[in-house]
């Protein structure tokens, strides 16, 4: 790399950490690509460093990499208490757009590899469409497995890309910890979970001489992510699932503060109770709402309401989103009066014609809690993975061509909402 400019390295806990700027990593990835020699470049947050603790392929992956930037403000308070220079938080998220518009000029290829289903395709056309000129960019989705590496390696050739970025999730992880972590775990050893269901349906059994806890948001990835560099935080469930050392609360709420989670709030439960509760609002709670709104589109849509009016009226045009934007912030009873009293009627009046269905549907869901407790689901899941994922493939492909997804798709195409707003409205 004598080529290539070579910034000062710190070590955080055995992690390299570069002291670099934006416009330092675009001259450096701008050298790479004249060399056109493959580099390897990670970013590296507070996360990331704690999971090097106990995932040793993970650690020697970011030791081995030629350039590793501070993407995380905990990295530069870390750096500012040890007295050493970190200039600039360099966040992917906000590299990628500016490496995008480099690419436009410059006419470089891209290649995005991983992230879940409809992610890194949705995220390129995003970039294409804002960064005129900018080349088609390839992508390959989901989590990469060792016996797809002839496919990608293939896959990238072909895309004869000069820039690819891993967006790898963190998947199978009992097989990860048996094979990467258990081995490597020496005593005082901390495991921190991000959610706990392996541990809590005894997936991963980690040995008694470890801490072991959660820190589990309940928001989404981008969510946490968002929180985070706001500096708004966001609500976490938390727990001690093991205490070897005497330590693992203060250890636990320690981590917890520097990721954001006491900011918006910690409740303290066991592992399987946030896997069930979360397990739940996937199985029970979304589905039926699901349900409840399927049904609404149809009933108006055979009334003759046109379909765009009725995906505006429900959900779309944002007014219940707001609702329960307003609900988490004064609560359902206050939210409800910021209502017209037509509403406000109308609303408490009909709701007892519903009731009827409440027995059927507390059924089902007791049920379903049953089923997640129990460890069933759990079992399921566990049990011929491969064939549920192509099953799951096949729902995908059949929902695309459901009415409600076309009159999803026309409604925000003709109002320009969220990533259509680019979009020509002609249907």
């Amino acid at each position: 790399m004598s080529n290539l400019p070579s910034p000062s390295r710190h070590l955080f806990l055995s992690v390299p950490v570069h002291d670099v700027t934006y416009a330092e990593t675009l001259d450096w990835i701008a050298r790479a690509v004249a060399a056109d020699e493959p580099r390897r470049l990670c970013t590296v947050n507070p996360e990331f460093v704690m999971t090097a603790q106990t995932h040793a392929e993970f650690c020697r992956v970011l030791q081995n990499a030629d350039l590793c930037l501070p993407d995380g403000q905990g990295l530069l308070w870390a750096a500012r208490w040890r007295g050493v220079a970190l200039r600039e938080r360099v966040a992917g998220s906000t590299l990628l757009g500016r490496l995008a518009e480099c690419a436009a000029t410059h006419g470089w290829r891209m290649f995005f590899l991983g992230a879940a289903p409809g992610v890194a395709a949705r995220a390129a056309a995003v970039l294409e469409r804002k960064h005129h000129g900018l080349p088609e960019i390839r992508t390959m989705e989901g989590g990469p497995r060792p016996e797809q590496a002839a496919q990608i390696i293939e896959r990238v050739r072909a895309a004869r890309a000069d820039i690819l970025l891993l967006l790898i999730p963190d998947e199978v992880m009992p097989e990860v910890y048996e094979k990467e972590v258990a081995p490597h775990l020496t005593e005082g050893n901390l495991l921190d979970f991000a959610h706990g269901y392996n541990v809590g349906f005894d997936l991963i059994v980690p040995p008694p001489f470890v801490d072991v806890v959660f820190i589990a948001p309940r928001m989404i990835g981008a969510g946490v992510r968002d929180g985070y560099v706001s500096g708004e935080g966001f609500a976490s469930f938390v727990g001690v699932h093991q205490d070897a050392t005497g330590r693992a609360k203060e250890r636990m709420l320690g981590l917890a503060h520097a990721l954001g989670s006491t900011r918006g709030g910690c409740l303290e439960m066991t592992m399987k109770q946030e896997a069930t509760l979360d397990l739940f609002t996937e199985q029970a709670f979304g589905p039926a709402f699901g349900s409840v709104y399927q049904s609404c589109v149809e009933v108006l849509v055979e009334a003759g309401y046109p379909p765009e009016a009725v995906m505006m009226e429900l959900m779309l045009s944002g007014e219940m989103a707001y609702s329960l934007l307003k609900i988490r912030e004064i609560g359902s009873l206050a939210q409800h009066e910021l209502h017209s009293h037509t509403s406000q009627y109308g609303t408490l009046s009909r709701s007892q014609r519903y009731n009827d269905a409440k027995p059927l549907l507390r059924e089902q869901m007791k049920a379903t809690v049953e089923e997640i407790e129990s460890g069933a689901f759990a079992k399921e899941w566990s049990t011929g993975r491969e064939d549920k994922i192509s099953m799951l493939e096949k729902i995908r492909e059949i929902r695309k061509d459901h009415p409600m997804t076309r009159w999803e798709e026309s409604t925000r195409r003709i109002f320009r909402i969220g990533d259509a707003a680019g979009d020509d409205p002609t249907p």
